[in-house]
C-alpha cells in the first residue's frame, strides 16, 4: 500500500533521536558518578525534568493516535501496542525511581554509590529498549500499512494536541531545557578532557 509519510511521524523520529542524546548525556554523568567523581546536578535535573514532562505530555499521546490506527488497519496488532503502552508507564516508574535516588544524594541522604548506577542505567537501559522496539515494530508497520488518509487525520490530531507547543513559554521551555543541558554537558567534556603538555 503506498503511503505518504506524515509530519507527525517525522517529529516522532526526531523525539526519539533528542531522547537518545539525552540518553547519552545521563549516561556520562553515571560513569562519572561510577567513577567516584561528583556528579554535575543542573545536568541530570535537568534530563529528568526533560523525561518527566515532554514525553508524557506531548510524544506518547501522538504515538497512541499512530497506534490506534493500526489497530483499526491490523486487529492483531493490539498485544504489541499494550505492551509498548505498558512499557510508557514502567519507564515513568523506573524514571521516578532514579528521580528519588538523585534527590536523596542533593539532600545530603546516604545513598549506596552502585544503587544509585543501577538505577540510572536500568531507565536508560529500559528507553533506549522501548525507542528500538518502537521504530523497529509499530513505526515500520505504520509505514507500510496505513493509508494517506489514517495519516491527514493523524497529523491533524497531532496538530491539535502538539498545539501548545506553539505556544512561546511552552515550546521555549523545552527547548531552553534540551539546550542547557547540551550546554553543560559540552562544558563537562571541556572539563574532563586530558590537557595537553
Amino acid at each position: 500500500m503506498q503511503t505518504v509519510l506524515s509530519d507527525t511521524l517525522g517529529r516522532l523520529s526526531q523525539d526519539h533521536v533528542s531522547f537518545r542524546r539525552l540518553l547519552n548525556v545521563l549516561g556520562r554523568q553515571i560513569d562519572a558518578i561510577a567513577q567516584y567523581r561528583a556528579p554535575d546536578f543542573d545536568v541530570l535535573n535537568g534530563v529528568l525534568a526533560y523525561f518527566s514532562a515532554y514525553p508524557g505530555r506531548f510524544h506518547h499521546p501522538v504515538e497512541h493516535l499512530i497506534y490506534e490506527a493500526l489497530k483499526e488497519r491490523i486487529p492483531a496488532v493490539a498485544d504489541a501496542i499494550a505492551f509498548i503502552e505498558e512499557q510508557h508507564r514502567t519507564i515513568a516508574r523506573e524514571l521516578d525511581d532514579f528521580a528519588a535516588a538523585v534527590k536523596s544524594v542533593r539532600a545530603d541522604v546516604e545513598v549506596s554509590r552502585r544503587a544509585f548506577c543501577e538505577a540510572g542505567r536500568k531507565f536508560i537501559a529500559f528507553e533506549r529498549e522501548h525507542i528500538r522496539g518502537e521504530e523497529a515494530s509499530l513505526f515500520y508497520l505504520a509505514v507500510s500499512k496505513l493509508t494517506s488518509a489514517d495519516w491527514l487525520a493523524i497529523d491533524i490530531e497531532a496538530r491539535r494536541l502538539l498545539a501548545p507547543l506553539s505556544e512561546e513559554h511552552v515550546g521555549q521551555h523545552f527547548h531552553k531545557l534540551y539546550a542547557d543541558v547540551a550546554a553543560w554537558d559540552f562544558e563537562n567534556h571541556q572539563d574532563t578532557a586530558p590537557r595537553p603538555n
